[in-house]
């Protein structure tokens, strides 16, 4: 699976923008019911929150900021 990273376009969090992730998704239906796959890196399961509102589905996935080992020398990933 792959993901589109997009920018919203209002800035939000004191004139910050917001950068988030639209991943690619697997729905299968099975007997009892429906199975959702996503990959969602760095997102641990208390960091999930899912909503359903009609035939709309939203999961939003919150990271914890990575513990810093040492001084950073070169970061190509943003910080949390």
């Amino acid at each position: 699976m792959k993901s589109t990273v997009q920018t919203e376009a209002q800035p939000v969090n004191g004139g910050r923008r917001q950068e988030f992730v639209s991943p690619e998704v697997n729905i299968f239906e099975t007997a009892d019911g429906y199975v959702l796959e996503a990959e969602m890196p760095g997102v641990a399961k208390e960091g999930l929150e899912i909503t359903l509102e009609g035939n709309e589905i939203t999961i939003t996935g919150h990271r914890q900021p990575e513990t810093e080992i040492g001084n950073t020398l070169f970061r190509e990933s943003p910080q949390c």
